[in-house]
């Protein structure tokens, strides 16, 4: 979080206007655990090989319920599975938790259109070797759902990170401009009784 303040406070010292969701995510110097700050809906994906996968890990290792992955003796088919989605942070459906700063923000105090690093999810999450962290704006996650993201990694296997995420972002990309596809983006709308169809056209970092 001291990161994300201090760019947040630098960034408002120089009046950039805009705004945007934002993650952080590190190693720990130490210990085998990836620590990270959230604010929206960008976010990260923890895979882990099915073989040695523990039970899906909520914030600070805690086993969510009911959602054990799957392995390849299971099914046959997944050589990974999730073993940790970050939390989105929506004020409403479509609307992101954000940073910013409008041409009519108070140069002092808080502005109630954006959140502040003090709105951050913070997490920390075990890893084991072989673990692989997907980090994307919504973008990715919009389009591509996880069974999906999982079977480009699988396929990018002995590629660099650079060919896996550009693999990411081209396929994502594809899907955005689909209109044949049930998106994971079309289902939360229709969850929210708007009636959308295909993928959602969007900036997408991976």
């Amino acid at each position: 979080r001291k990161v994300l303040e201090a760019a947040w406070r630098a960034t408002r010292k120089a009046r950039v206007l805009g705004s945007a969701t934002i993650c952080l995510v590190a190693l720990h110097p130490s210990k085998p655990e990836l620590i990270a700050a959230n604010i929206g809906d960008s976010g990260f994906l923890l895979l882990r090989p099915a073989h040695t996968a523990s039970p899906r890990l909520g914030t600070l290792g805690v086993a969510a319920q009911g959602a054990a992955p799957s392995s390849p003796e299971a099914d046959g088919q997944a050589r990974y599975s999730v073993a940790f989605r970050s939390p989105q942070q929506l004020r409403s459906f479509n609307a992101p938790f954000q940073l910013g700063l409008a041409p009519d923000s108070p140069e002092e105090g808080g502005d109630d259109r954006f959140e502040t690093p003090q709105d951050a999810a913070l997490v920390r999450v075990p890893i084991e070797e072989g673990d692989v962290v997907v980090l994307a704006t919504d973008g990715l996650f919009d389009n591509v759902g996880e069974e999906e993201v999982i079977a480009v990694v699988e396929a990018s296997e002995g590629e660099g990170a650079q060919q896996l995420a550009t693999r990411l972002a081209h396929r994502a990309q594809e899907l955005s401009l689909a209109r044949e596809v049930d998106s994971p983006f079309a289902v939360l709308a229709k969850e929210n009784d708007i009636l959308w169809g295909g993928g959602r056209p969007d900036d997408i970092t991976v």
